[in-house]
């Protein structure tokens, strides 16, 4: 079933009555997203698979959005909501998440999440203007005001799966450190987090890797990633 660019799907066990809410990145579709979302149905997970326009939309109608769309398909005896985001969408999630409490909140995965904000991004910005055309409305908020981006980590146990290479030099060598040619590991970090893992990979490209896919599951359900 889709509900305009969210796409919904269930298991055929439905004994867990957990539900998982996959956040793309920008410039990106729930289609990115859809390598995660068939491998957790299986795993007895409820999957909503939200869909936004980052050039468009503003933050507070993204996340005006999300919140719809729990608020219409989630139950309120859901088990747990559980979130994994794709590098925006973590900064989507996490202010969605400091304005808005959940009472069955669950775990979070982050990945390459640019919770630093990102060097590369600013470097393309200030030297070809049509990125920050590129950006879009919530793209640019993200990138430019505080406000949209809460200093405290998010009430829940989180981690952070980075894309590099595993060693002192990443991918592109305009980013300083290891990195996943577009956002340095550094920059994925934060305080709070329960676990954090390195997996090589190309910054969009990891959403497809077997390896980012099964320690997404092992967090959800362990609260670990697997090493």
């Amino acid at each position: 079933m889709k509900t305009g660019k969210t796409i919904i799907s269930s298991p055929k066990n439905f004994s867990k009555n957990e539900w998982v809410v996959l956040v793309h990145g920008m410039l990106s579709s729930p289609r990115a997203m859809t390598r995660i979302g068939k491998e957790l149905t299986p795993n007895g997970y409820h999957v909503i698979n939200f869909g936004y326009g980052s050039r468009e939309n503003s933050i507070l109608t993204v996340t005006d959005d999300l919140d719809k769309i729990i608020q219409e398909l989630i139950p309120g005896d859901a088990g747990a909501v559980h979130f994994v985001t794709h590098s925006l969408g973590a900064l989507v999630v996490r202010y969605y998440l400091s304005e808005r409490k959940m009472k069955n909140l669950g775990r979070f995965v982050m990945i390459a999440p640019p919770n630093q904000g990102s060097v590369w991004g600013k470097t393309l910005v200030k030297n070809l203007p049509v990125v920050r055309y590129l950006l879009g409305i919530s793209g640019e908020e993200l990138q430019y005001s505080l406000k949209f981006r809460p200093t405290l980590p998010p009430p829940c146990e989180f981690g952070i799966i980075s894309g590099g290479t595993g060693t002192s030099r990443g991918l592109n060598p305009f980013i300083p450190g290891d990195n996943d040619a577009t956002v340095a590991v550094s920059e994925t970090m934060m305080e709070g987090m329960k676990e954090h893992i390195v997996i090589p990979g190309q910054h969009t490209m990891l959403l497809f890797r077997k390896r980012v896919v099964d320690n997404v599951i092992s967090f959800l359900g362990t609260g670990k990633f697997i090493y």
